[in-house]
């Protein structure tokens, strides 16, 4: 299945860069979403 993947190249081609942009900069987010709340979650109560 992974070898019929589309890469990053073609993905771009496919969605037209400024969909891709979109795309990239909402995974960003979640990405940073995700580490603040593991931050949270890891940090001591006072």
């Amino acid at each position: 299945m992974l070898e019929k993947a589309l890469s990053q190249k073609e993905l771009s081609a496919l969605l037209g860069m400024k969909t891709f942009e979109i795309y990239k900069k909402l995974c960003w987010q979640i990405e940073a979403d995700l580490k603040k709340l593991l931050y949270l979650k890891r940090k001591p109560n006072k």
